[in-house]
């Protein structure tokens, strides 16, 4: 890259094959668009920014769509505006390592330009220009869309494998590896390409024991993935050693887990992004803030069994806490439905599922156990599975699956199930 070009009050760096004239306009006019506050955020986070932007048509239009640049922007405060300002920013060091992965023959798409807003001293915001890939959507957004063929999910999961390999043998050590983090573009094969190196690290080499904490985050990422998923995926990533790469994922999904937990815990404590502890009257737990309180008192209050309602019994805060956390997580690998709120008081608990994810009935045998498997491959059971236990979720596809109702029960400790217990719990299932 080279820079910094001062543009409209900002410090800018352009990659490496961008002409300054040329992409000074484009700048100057995404800079803006910003300001006129006509752009969409996709994110709409406080300190995080995602904006599509047209920079293909007239002076004026840049709000039109379609889009041919996104524009990310990344607001600083605290120590991080001092930090930040002194190491990089965001934007810059996603620009740097862009071109160095480029480098090492890692597919990536380039940022144009990425810029940097000082005031009073400090970095107070980054924005990062980036020119969209035409046909190109992220991974998880492909995967987990419209159900796809057969053919091109098989396709689609040996071309991963064979792609995860290349970045792996490149030394892209990519600690949060997960399907949004990858653009595809359809076709046979599809193409894909790496972005957002936020949180990657180009090395030497790539150890055995990262790379497996780099797959055990794919796993648990890539939601609705079967046994075959997994074994072409391996056999691609590693031919022959695939058995070995199988026992190390097993080994380290566990313990990811059990990191998970622990950091959700620490974050339920106060109200962040998507949760907040909340108390009214008696009652006092945990909401997922984009649920309207007052729906979540109703499901809480209402008469009878209401869908998505599990009555527990009076229990501690930190036990609630953990019990939601619990929930939250096995929600996001696709083992149980989503929950949206945790009500405790001296009477009683409840844990309220979001209805839209729930459907009355039970799986059937065969989906039963391979919902055991997975889960009794990542934690431990209070007891053989119950009454109760298992039920049915709803999926974007609206296709029902089986899923586990009963997050107070799921020990979660960085281990897997012995073969004994998870012998024993499949047994139970009839």
């Amino acid at each position: 890259m080279h820079g910094p070009y001062r543009i409209q009050g900002a410090q800018w760096w352009l990659r490496d094959t961008a002409d300054l004239e040329a992409t000074r306009a484009q700048i100057e006019r995404a800079q803006s668009a910003l300001r006129s506050d006509n752009l969409v955020d996709r994110k709409s986070g406080r300190r995080k920014g995602l904006f599509d932007l047209c920079l293909a048509g007239s002076v004026g239009s840049e709000a039109s769509l379609p889009a041919d640049h996104l524009l990310k922007r990344n607001t600083y405060t605290g120590l991080a505006r001092l930090r930040r300002g002194i190491r990089g920013s965001k934007a810059r060091v996603e620009l740097m390592r862009a071109e160095e992965a480029a480098s090492r023959g890692i597919p990536t798409p380039i940022p144009l330009a990425a810029g940097e807003v000082v005031r009073a001293g400090l970095l107070d915001h980054c924005l990062l220009l980036m020119p969209i890939l035409e046909g190109a959507t992220d991974l998880r957004a492909r995967w987990e869309g419209d159900p796809l063929a057969p053919a091109e999910r098989r396709e689609l999961a040996a071309a991963f494998g064979r792609f995860t390999q290349q970045l792996v043998e490149a030394g892209l050590f990519q600690d949060d590896f997960a399907p949004n983090n990858v653009l595809i573009r359809p076709g046979t094969p599809p193409q894909l390409w790496a972005i957002d190196f936020e949180r990657a690290e180009l090395r030497q080499k790539v150890s055995p024991s990262e790379t497996a904490r780099m797959l055990a985050k794919l796993q648990r990422e890539m939601v609705g993935t079967n046994r075959g998923d997994e074994i072409r995926f391996l056999q691609s990533f590693a031919g022959r050693d695939a058995s070995l790469w199988t026992r190390r994922v097993s080994a380290e999904a566990p313990k990811l887990l059990a990191r998970d937990l622990a950091h959700l815990e620490r974050t339920l404590r106060r109200t962040g992004r998507r949760f907040a502890p909340q108390r009214d009257g008696a009652f006092h737990g945990w909401v997922r803030k984009e649920v309207p309180l007052s729906a979540l008192k109703r499901s809480r209050d209402a008469s009878g069994s209401p869908d998505g309602r599990r009555e527990l019994p009076p229990l501690p805060a930190s036990t609630g806490r953990r019990i939601f956390a619990t929930a939250t997580l096995l929600a996001r690998r696709g083992l149980g439905p989503r929950p949206d709120a945790l009500w405790t008081s001296r009477d009683r608990t409840c844990l309220l599922y979001d209805p839209a994810t729930c459907t009355p009935g039970s799986p059937t045998s065969p989906a039963a156990r391979a919902l055991l498997r997975r889960l009794l491959g990542l934690a431990r059971l209070e007891g053989g599975p119950r009454p109760g236990d298992l039920g049915l979720a709803s999926r974007t596809t609206n296709r029902s699956i089986a899923t586990w109702l009963a997050p107070e029960r799921v020990q979660i400790s960085g281990v897997a199930s012995p073969r004994e217990e998870l012998l024993s719990a499949l047994e139970a299932i009839h």
